[in-house]
């Protein structure tokens, strides 16, 4: 089955001791994005899904600028997305925002991509 997250995929970033308190913005729109995917997800967004074994499999599409030629928003379209965020801190954002423990993840396939349409995260759990 294919879990949609709808929105602009975020990596998790490097959080510290003091992000328990003081409220650096890409911590708070990370945390913002956190609750959208859960709620996406599993409905009832103040819980984690509970998995014991299983291999994820995750496609994060980022959207084109706006800014760019017609030309260059086509050919763009499902190419390979080099940019920031890295594709591992999107694998931890997604795992740790949805998976209670995600120890028992033993098969992590991920990939990123430019897409016209709206950005978004496709996760599958086997």
């Amino acid at each position: 089955m294919t879990h949609i997250i709808p929105g602009h995929p975020i990596g998790k970033p490097r959080m510290t001791r003091r992000d328990k308190w003081k409220k650096r913005p890409c911590v708070l729109k990370y945390r913002a994005w956190c609750d959208i995917a859960r709620k996406a997800i599993i409905g009832n967004y103040t819980e984690k899904l509970n998995r014991d074994e299983c291999s994820v499999e995750i496609k994060a599409y980022f959207q084109v600028s706006d800014s760019w030629s017609k030309k260059k928003k086509a050919s763009m379209e499902n190419k390979p997305h080099c940019q920031k965020p890295d594709i591992d801190n999107v694998v931890k954002g997604v795992l740790d925002a949805l998976l209670e423990e995600d120890k028992g993840v033993y098969e992590v396939y991920a990939v990123k991509y430019w897409t016209l349409r709206e950005p978004r995260v496709e996760v599958w759990f086997r």
